[in-house]
């Protein structure tokens, strides 16, 4: 590491810690009020996109409300030791541990690149082969995309849960952006349904939101919208379930 990279790297440390002091000074009674444990209401599955904000984006600044997961593509699953597909740990906790009902949101959001790249991974498949004939579980993904093994093993997850079947059904349709954020919409919908088919919590209810982030929903950059009620998609259904609260926004591109 040469001086600058050195210099750097501490001036980055430097204002973590002056944000950590500003943090400290400002939570430090309101964290002794937690220290015992957590019983929180909500756990997030989210896209761990720098731009996506998990308790900024409700404005939640009460500690201890939200268990969060970040990560890309806001896939539910993960690998276990024996290469099965599992809901994630950090999704059973709270659900597992609390006391109280609770609610699990999985958050998409516009313009995902885990998504993206789903999407451009069979497109190029496509251009060499009978995507509907191929084993994708048998494909070498990095042959046709160059990324990673961690961002493949992340791409097969959203494959697994049913994007390749969405692809399928979308493609041609509109513009590729279009395409990639109807299939945001729809991978959220297969997380739903894993958390459904796969889970036997008590007292857990399931949303799917988006997050817009460039307003193709067409409001505000930012806003969220509910697109999946406990499995429902249908945006009628939607909308009637939200018709009593007027905060909601209800609404579905796909």
């Amino acid at each position: 590491m040469n001086k600058k990279e050195t210099f750097d790297l501490l001036d980055f440390l430097n204002e973590v810690f002056k944000g950590n002091h500003d943090y400290a000074e400002e939570m430090h009674a309101k964290l002794k009020k937690h220290v015992e444990g957590q019983d929180p209401v909500t756990t997030t599955i989210s896209c761990c996109d720098s731009r996506v904000k998990q308790e900024a984006m409700w404005k939640n600044e009460e500690i201890g409300a939200e268990f969060t997961r970040g990560t890309i593509g806001n896939t539910v699953l993960e690998y276990n030791h024996r290469g099965e597909t599992t809901i994630s740990g950090d999704i059973d906790y709270i659900p597992k541990h609390s006391e109280t009902p609770t609610v699990a949101a999985v958050i998409g959001h516009t313009g995902c690149g885990a998504v993206t790249a789903t999407y451009e991974t069979l497109e190029a498949i496509q251009k060499h082969k009978d995507l509907q004939k191929t084993d994708i579980n048998h494909t070498d993904l990095q042959k046709y995309n160059g990324e990673t093994k961690g961002i493949n093993t992340k791409i097969r997850l959203l494959l697994e849960s049913g994007l390749k079947q969405d692809y399928n059904q979308i493609k041609g349709k509109s513009n590729k952006q279009e395409e990639i954020d109807k299939l945001v919409e729809r991978n959220v919908d297969n997380q739903i349904k894993e958390l459904i088919n796969r889970t036997h919590y008590t007292d857990t209810e399931f949303i799917g939101l988006v997050f817009d982030l460039d307003g193709i929903y067409g409001g505000k950059e930012g806003q969220l919208y509910l697109t999946n009620y406990c499995g429902e998609k249908q945006l009628q259904k939607l909308k009637q379930e939200a018709a009593n609260h007027k905060a909601i926004k209800a609404k579905r591109i796909s």
